[in-house]
């Protein structure tokens, strides 16, 4: 019997400014509706977490969550009454940060909202 290792996925999404000061309440809803959703029992064993980078802007929220519940994840972020972008889907944490990056700066190019000093260089 081969173990396999479990694998994850990490999801980039962006947060408009007007809604970055609810940060903790959009999260909280979004493991809400994935329990109202999909039940309590399979939310645990999903083993969703926030994961917190110092390299990503502020406005970036990113999810990791195993790759059995990637749509069930993206369902539930999406059926929630906010403001998000789900900017990348990434395995590795360098890639999604590559094309957050690259999202924020396309950003500040079309409306010039995101301050370029705030995007932090790859």
């Amino acid at each position: 019997m081969t173990l396999t290792k479990k694998k994850f996925r990490y999801i980039a999404i962006y947060i408009p400014d007007d809604s970055l000061s609810h940060r903790n309440l959009i999260i909280n809803r979004i493991s809400d509706r994935f329990v109202d959703l999909f039940g309590t029992i399979y939310y645990s064993s999903s083993r969703n977490r926030i994961i917190k980078s110092s390299q990503l802007n502020s406005n970036i929220l990113v999810l990791k969550c195993s790759l059995d519940t990637i749509s069930e994840m993206i369902l539930s972020i999406y059926s929630i009454k906010e403001d998000l972008i789900i900017i990348s889907i990434s395995g590795s944490l360098k890639q999604l940060k590559i094309r957050s990056n690259d999202f924020l700066g396309q950003i500040a190019m079309i409306f010039g909202s995101v301050n370029s000093d705030r995007i932090k260089s790859t």
